[in-house]
């Protein structure tokens, strides 16, 4: 039973769509160097997503916002006092990549989830 007394409901997915990504650390440990649709799992994120031929204003944007998943993550682990963070890491084949990390079954939150992304690519002109 869930908390609050009613019945859990089974998750389905609609036929053809995909499963949902691995958010555990044997999983990601597992599936270290799957590719996907141009992104690649990796054991551990890389110390910067940013491209090579970067700006010092994109290095110390993508610091910024770590520094903020790491605080915020933090402080929600804090809060639910029984769960930690979990995190999964991927990269891009033309740069860029992600960190993903979700909490999970804690005492107070069933689910939470922190994502960095650093992608590169053009923007569509009707964007």
């Amino acid at each position: 039973k869930r908390r609050g007394g009613g019945e859990k409901k089974k998750k389905t997915r609609p036929r053809g769509a995909p499963a949902a990504r691995a958010t555990g650390r044997a999983e990601v440990k597992a599936a270290a160097g799957a590719s996907f649709g141009g992104e690649s799992v990796v054991e551990k994120a890389p110390s910067s997503l940013v491209l090579p031929t970067g700006t010092d204003t994109q290095r110390a944007f993508e610091r910024v916002i770590r520094e903020a998943q790491d605080s915020i993550c933090a402080e929600i682990a804090a809060a639910d006092g029984g769960a930690t963070f979990q995190e999964d890491a991927w990269v891009r084949e033309g740069g860029g990549g992600g960190i993903s990390r979700v909490l999970q079954n804690g005492a107070i939150f069933e689910k939470a989830g922190v994502n960095v992304s650093v992608v590169y690519g053009d923007m569509p002109q009707e964007a």
